[in-house]
Formats: structure tokens, C-alpha cells, sequence
């Protein structure tokens, strides 16, 4: 979830750094008039609360991709087994991807699973 010590040091870097100005920080409210510790403390958890909401959407959606059901549907068609996270799979499903224009996501998956089953060996 969050890390306090990072929001901490996040209000402080934008507190004390002169060159930084309440415009230069996005999550700050257009309330805020002022650069406190308070408003940069308020912003970096604003910032937090934003990439973590980006993390769990990025999650759901990676979890009920086709790309993540191909690749497992390959790893059992190859009996493979990988210790790979199911981000890590969509990320190599989406480089296959890059390399393999005109194939099919289930195509790509047996390319896929069996380069990792190569490299991982």
C-alpha cells in the first residue's frame, strides 16, 4: 500500500527545495496558495493514493486479459511451469507482441512460454 517514509520524504524534498514551486507539483489543490510542509505532505499523499489506485487497476485488468489467459493456456499446453507473477507474463506477452505482428495472442503465447522455458532453463 502506502510507504510512509517515502510520502515523508517526498513532502520534505518538495518543502525544502527552493526550486520547486507549488505549480511545478501536480497533486497539489488549487486551493493551496502557499508551499507548507502540509500542502506537500497533503500532495505527496495525494500522488501515493493515485499511483496505487493505478497499480490495483492495473492488476484487475492484467488478472482478466486475454493476453494472461493465453500465456497460461501455453504453459499448459507445453507443461511449463514458471514462477513468473502474472504482471511479469502480460509484460512478456506484450513484448512477444512487439516482435510478432500479425500472430494471434495464443500464437504469441506458445512463443512466449516457450522462449521463457528456454531462458529460464
Amino acid at each position: 500500500m502506502f510507504n510512509k517514509s517515502e510520502i515523508m520524504t517526498q513532502a520534505w524534498s518538495w518543502f525544502k527545495n527552493e526550486d520547486v514551486v507549488l505549480a511545478d507539483i501536480e497533486w497539489v489543490s488549487y486551493e493551496d496558495n502557499e508551499k507548507t510542509f502540509g500542502v506537500c505532505l497533503k500532495a505527496a499523499w495525494a500522488k501515493a493514493k493515485e499511483y496505487a489506485e493505478e497499480e490495483e487497476d492495473f492488476v484487475k485488468a492484467v488478472a482478466s486479459s486475454e493476453e494472461l489467459k493465453a500465456w497460461n493456456w501455453a504453459e499448459r499446453k507445453l507443461n511449463v511451469k514458471s514462477d513468473l507473477t502474472d504482471e511479469a507474463k502480460y509484460n512478456d506477452m506484450l513484448n512477444i507482441d512487439k516482435e510478432s505482428f500479425g500472430l494471434s495472442v495464443w500464437q504469441k503465447a506458445i512463443k512466449a512460454v516457450s522462449l521463457y522455458s528456454r531462458t529460464a532453463a
